[in-house]
């Protein structure tokens, strides 16, 4: 991408919405909905306690990767989204779509049984780890 391309990219209004509403469709609710969908047409799992985030990887390679779970794919992605919204009105959208999605991957935590070890005290991947992403 030359200079000229990049300060158009930068400056074109249209295209801030398009890609703010391309994410915002990725998170929320529907965006919950929408990754569950997604995992299951490719018979992936939900979720694994022992699964770990996919990291260092290119696009096409992430892509290709035939492994991980749905709620190993919120934090390689899904909640990094609300911070790359361009416009003011979809940072504010956003922002309650990623508080849901946090409070979803509490519940998933609680749900499993892996957020809290005997004592009741939060493990290290448990649900300090979605809180921190606000």
């Amino acid at each position: 991408m030359d200079a000229d391309e990049r300060e158009w990219r930068l400056a074109c209004v249209e295209l801030s919405c398009v890609q703010d509403a391309d994410r915002l469709d990725a998170i929320g609710a529907f965006g919950v909905m929408r990754c569950a969908a997604f995992s299951g047409a490719r018979n992936r799992p939900l979720h694994n306690p022992r699964d770990s985030c996919i990291t260092g990887t290119t696009y096409d390679a992430y892509v290709r990767q035939d492994s991980g779970t749905a709620v190993a794919h919120f934090n390689e992605k899904l909640l990094q989204l609300a911070s790359m919204m361009k416009t003011e009105g979809g940072k504010r959208e956003a922002q309650g779509r990623h508080e849901f999605m946090c409070q979803f991957l509490e519940q998933v935590d609680a749900e499993a049984g892996f957020g809290a070890d005997g004592n009741g005290e939060q493990r290290e991947r448990g649900l300090e780890t979605h809180a921190n992403t606000h």
